[in-house]
Formats: structure tokens, sequence, C-alpha cells
């Protein structure tokens, strides 16, 4: 949570494989860019299903302090081409075109919090997506939009949570 984590990540999800993220507070200065040229079929995995359970002990109840969970958090300047995961061909809020060159095929990311921290303006941001597989994650503390999915064809989004957004929690485009 202290070292900036941005290239060691980004290293990891250019060798074009899943990733295993070991439960801890990875911290990213700069977006995460999965593009259609350098990646296909990458992706983060975490450990543990993520939770919104409060970090706290209730009497008689579990305690959860998500000392087990895989959380990624921006820690970097503000703007509006900033995300913590950006999936595109094009910058960030920039459409790509309709072409097969502009689209990233296959993305994966399980168990995994992402934190924009009050600074990254998404949390998600993907244009031109085909066949991700996304699962348990949840997006919290964005700008704009936790995810911001357009130009997905098919795939999977199941389990993703969104909260503490200053804008839309899930944004869904064509």
């Amino acid at each position: 949570g202290v070292t900036d984590d941005t290239a060691a990540i980004q290293a990891a999800l250019d060798t074009n494989r899943l990733v295993d993220v070991p439960p801890g507070k990875y911290r990213t200065t700069s977006n995460l860019v999965i593009d259609p040229i350098r990646n296909r079929g990458c992706g983060l995995i975490g450990s543990v299903s993520p939770s919104t359970y409060p970090s706290t002990t209730q009497t008689g109840g579990p305690t959860w302090d998500g000392t087990d969970e895989s959380v990624i958090f921006y820690d970097g300047a503000t703007g509006s081409t900033t995300a913590v995961i950006a999936i595109s061909s094009e910058a960030v809020g920039t459409e790509p075109a309709s072409t097969f060159d502009a689209t990233v095929w296959g993305f994966t990311l399980k168990n995994i919090t992402i934190n924009g921290n009050g600074k990254a303006n998404y949390g998600f941001y993907s244009a031109r997506l085909q066949n991700p597989d996304i699962k348990h994650c949840i997006i919290t503390g964005c700008v704009a939009d936790g995810w911001y999915i357009n130009g997905t064809y098919s795939g999977i989004f199941e389990s993703i949570t969104a909260f503490k957004h200053k804008g839309r929690g899930i944004s869904i485009g064509a």
C-alpha cells in the first residue's frame, strides 16, 4: 500500500497471462492499460471474493478486516482520463473505431476490489472489449463512474458491485 506497484502490475498484465494477485493493498499512480495490440487474454485474479462488510467485530458475529482481499487503489493525479483499469485502444474518454484491430479480446478480473480513492475518474473503463470474464469484483470511490462499459459484445459480468461514487455506479453504453 506504500510502494508504487503500477509498473509491476502492468508488466504482469503484458505477459498476456492470468496473474494471481495475493492478498494485499496495491498502490497505482497511473492507468493500468489493456490495449488490443499488446494484450490478449490477460487478467488479474484475487484469492477470495471481496466483501462490502465493514471492517469491524460485532457481538457474537464474525470479524472481518479485509486483510485476505486483493485491493488495487489509485493514488495518482486526478483528471477526466484517469482509470484504475483502462481497456481501450484509445485514451480514456475517446471512443475507438469499430474495427477488429481496435477491439480488446478477452480480459479476466476475479475477486478484486478497485478503489478509485476519490482520485480516479473511473475504476474500470472499457471501450470495445470482447469476451470479458469479470466475476466477484467491487469498485468504490471514483470521481465519475465505477464501471464504464461501452462496446462490449459478449462475455460475463457476474456479481459486480459499485458504491460510493460521485457519478454512476455502473454505466453501460452501446
